[in-house]
């Protein structure tokens, strides 16, 4: 069984390396929160946020895909299917 000492020792490890920045970063989290909380309320859509993330990753593959093909059989120049890979990859990232 430990002893009291080293039942304690941890205890001394977490205040010495506690960070003197954190009722500054709570206060910052909670802020974030209530006004998450908020803004679910207030706009009902983005309850929806993963079946709208989910549309934006499907469209932009179908724009590269479509792009990529009509470039391919030479239906699309070069000058228009960089700037449209070039959009579509961007709501990828």
């Amino acid at each position: 069984a430990p002893t009291l000492t080293q039942r304690a020792a941890p205890d001394v490890v977490r205040k010495a390396t506690r960070n003197p920045y954190q009722p500054r970063i709570n206060a910052i989290r909670k802020a974030i929160h209530v006004e998450d909380k908020r803004l679910r309320q207030k706009y009902t859509w983005l309850q929806h946020q993963n079946a709208l993330g989910m549309a934006c990753f499907l469209g932009s593959l179908a724009i590269m895909a479509t792009t990529s093909y009509m470039y391919l059989t030479g239906a699309m120049a070069w000058y228009f299917m960089i700037p449209l890979m070039a959009f579509a990859s961007s709501i990828l990232h």
